[in-house]
C-alpha cells in the first residue's frame, strides 16, 4: 500500500506538470482499483469511481452552460474564454472514463481505456489546431462525442456497458453526454470558418481517433485489455 501510494503521488505530480497527460495517467487506475479490490469490497471502490466520474461530467457541463460567477471567481477567471470552455470539456469526457471504470465489468473497463486513449489523442488534434480553421471545429466536436472524428467510438462503448449494467446509470449518463455535445455546440463561437491551402498537422491525430476507435489493431487491444488484469 505504500507503494501504491507513492505511484499515485508521482501521478498526481505529474498531472499537475502536464495536464494534458491526466487522461493517460488514468489509464493506471483500473490496475489501482484491483490492487485494491484484493483488499478492500470491490464494490465501494467502484460506486465510488462511478459517483466522481459522473459528478465531474455533470458539474463541467453545467459549468459550460451557466458559466457560474462563484466558479469563474473560485479559479482565478476574468471571464470564461475559449480555452477555458476546451479545458472544462477535456475533464468532461476524462470523468465519463472514470466512470466507466467504477462499472466493473471487463467490457467496461476496455470501454473507459479506449475513451481517455481518444480523448488524449484528441486534444492533441484541439491544441495544435488554429483558432477559426475547419479543423478546429472538428476537433472541438470531436472532443464534445460528436462523429466522425473525436472521443464518439469510447462513449458507445460505455453506453453499452452502461446499458448492461443498469438502465437508471444510463439515463444518468445521456443526460451528461447530451449537456456536454449541447454545452460545446451552443458555445462554438459564430463566424466563418476557413480551410487552410496546406492540410494542418491537425487532421494527423484526427485521422488516428478513426483508426484507434473503429479499426483498433488486436494486438492493441490485447495490450489494453492486460492493463485491467491485476499480477498474482
Amino acid at each position: 500500500m505504500l507503494a501504491l501510494g507513492c505511484l499515485l503521488l508521482g501521478q498526481a505530480m505529474l498531472v499537475v506538470m502536464v495536464p494534458a497527460l491526466l487522461p493517460l495517467v488514468l489509464v493506471l487506475v483500473p490496475r489501482f482499483r484491483g490492487i485494491a479490490s484484493l483488499t478492500h469490497d470491490a464494490a465501494v471502490t467502484d460506486a465510488m469511481l462511478m459517483a466522481l466520474g459522473l459528478a465531474t461530467a455533470l458539474a463541467c457541463a453545467a459549468a459550460l452552460l451557466m458559466r457560474p460567477r462563484w466558479l469563474i471567481r473560485s479559479l482565478g477567471l476574468m471571464r470564461l474564454g475559449g480555452q477555458d470552455r476546451l479545458a472544462f470539456l477535456h475533464i468532461a469526457q476524462t470523468g465519463i472514463g472514470v466512470f466507466a471504470f467504477g462499472l466493473g465489468t471487463a467490457e467496461a473497463l476496455l470501454a473507459g481505456l479506449i475513451t481517455l486513449l481518444l480523448v488524449t489523442v484528441t486534444w492533441t488534434a484541439v491544441e495544435i489546431s488554429t483558432a477559426g480553421k475547419a479543423e478546429r471545429l472538428v476537433a472541438v466536436a470531436g472532443m464534445a462525442g460528436l462523429p466522425p472524428f473525436g472521443v464518439w467510438p469510447g462513449l458507445v462503448l460505455v453506453v453499452l456497458a452502461t446499458a448492461h449494467r443498469s438502465v437508471w446509470l444510463l439515463l444518468v449518463l445521456s443526460l451528461a453526454l447530451g449537456l456536454i455535445a449541447w454545452a460545446t455546440v451552443a458555445r462554438l463561437p459564430p463566424g466563418r470558418w476557413t480551410r487552410s491551402a496546406v492540410p494542418a498537422l491537425a487532421w494527423v491525430p484526427l485521422a488516428a481517433t478513426v483508426l484507434l476507435g473503429l479499426a483498433m489493431p488486436d494486438i492493441a487491444t490485447a495490450w489494453l485489455r492486460n492493463l485491467t488484469v491485476v499480477p498474482g
